[in-house]
């Protein structure tokens, strides 16, 4: 009886510091970047003093992901105070049976070689 007690307890212990990790990243990570469903989509709202890089992909669609850092089309950016509305439609890997998405979002900075780099990629997950 007692290894019952002891292991339930150490799951309950374990389990309230894994949630108050991710409450806290999730509360960081909403104060930069604030992510939410709409009617129309999920809007992104750059609250960061520089622009972001960003990605919103169907958590249920496997694929490869690299953070962007070119300037090209193919690289969202949105500026600091901006926001956007990305439709359904664009979510990478847009299904009628997604459930949820996830939103990356970086920073994209000099690499000290003449290119640039992805600074710490951030995710946020959002019911669809």
């Amino acid at each position: 009886m007692r290894m019952i007690a002891l292991a339930l307890l150490t799951l309950s212990l374990a389990s309230a510091a894994c949630g108050r990790d991710l409450a806290t990243t999730a509360e960081v990570t909403a104060s930069q970047v604030q992510v939410r469903r709409t009617d129309d989509g999920i809007r992104l709202i750059n609250s960061t003093d520089r622009p972001v890089a960003f990605a919103v992909w169907n958590t249920g669609w496997l694929a490869a992901f690299a953070p962007c850092t070119d300037t090209g089309p193919d690289c969202s950016r949105l500026a600091p105070g901006a926001s956007v509305v990305v439709p359904r439609s664009q979510v990478a890997g847009s299904s009628p049976e997604m459930e949820e998405v996830i939103v990356r979002w970086w920073h994209v900075v000099p690499d000290g070689a003449g290119g640039y780099r992805a600074e710490t990629v951030h995710e946020v997950r959002v019911p669809s």
